[in-house]
C-alpha cells in the first residue's frame, strides 16, 4: 500500500540538469525509462559529471499520443550537454508536490491527487494547452530511491502560475 504525503505549495530554487529529451507513448514507459536512465548514467560517467538525483521532466503530455519528456539527472552546476544530451535549469519557482512512497504504478494515481487537490484549491500551474498537448514550464518527477527499487520514493512536483 503506498504512502503519500499531503500536497502543499512550496517554493524551489533553481537546479541545474542534464537530460536525454524522448517522445515515449505510455504503452513504451516501462521500457523506455531504464533505457535512458543508463544511457545518461553512461553518459555522465564519460564525461567526468557526478549525477545527482534522477528525475524525469515532462514537457508536453498527450495522453492519448506521446509524451515529450526528458529523463534527467541534477548537476550540482552547469554542465554543457552534446548532440545527444541537453543541458537545462529547474526554474525557481512555487512548485505544487507530492512525495509517494510505493511503486512505480502508484505514480500515476499519486498524480491524480496532486492534480485534484490543485483544482479544489484553484492553484493554476505555469502551464499551457499546444496543438501537441498540455505544455509545462516545469513538471517533474524526481526519484529518491531510483527508478525500480521497492519501495520507490518519488515526488511529483509542479510548477505554478
Amino acid at each position: 500500500m503506498a504512502d503519500l504525503t499531503l500536497p502543499v505549495v512550496a517554493h524551489r530554487e533553481s537546479e541545474h540538469y542534464v537530460g536525454i529529451a524522448a517522445k515515449v507513448a505510455i504503452a513504451d514507459f516501462g521500457t523506455e525509462t531504464p533505457k535512458h536512465f543508463d544511457e545518461l548514467a553512461a553518459w555522465a560517467k564519460d564525461h567526468g559529471v557526478q549525477p545527482g538525483l534522477e528525475f524525469i521532466k515532462y514537457d508536453v503530455i498527450d495522453m492519448a499520443g506521446v509524451l515529450s519528456m526528458v529523463f534527467c539527472v541534477v548537476t550540482e552546476s552547469a554542465v554543457e550537454g552534446d548532440d545527444r544530451v541537453v543541458a537545462g535549469v529547474l526554474p525557481a519557482g512555487d512548485y505544487g508536490t507530492t512525495t509517494l512512497t510505493g511503486t512505480v504504478d502508484e505514480v500515476f494515481d499519486a498524480t491524480a491527487v496532486l492534480v485534484g487537490w490543485a483544482k479544489e484549491r484553484g492553484v493554476e500551474w505555469d502551464a499551457a494547452d499546444t496543438a501537441e498537448g498540455h505544455a509545462f514550464v516545469s513538471r517533474i518527477e524526481r526519484y529518491h530511491t531510483g527508478p525500480g527499487e521497492n519501495p520507490e520514493v518519488v515526488e511529483i512536483a509542479i510548477k505554478t502560475r
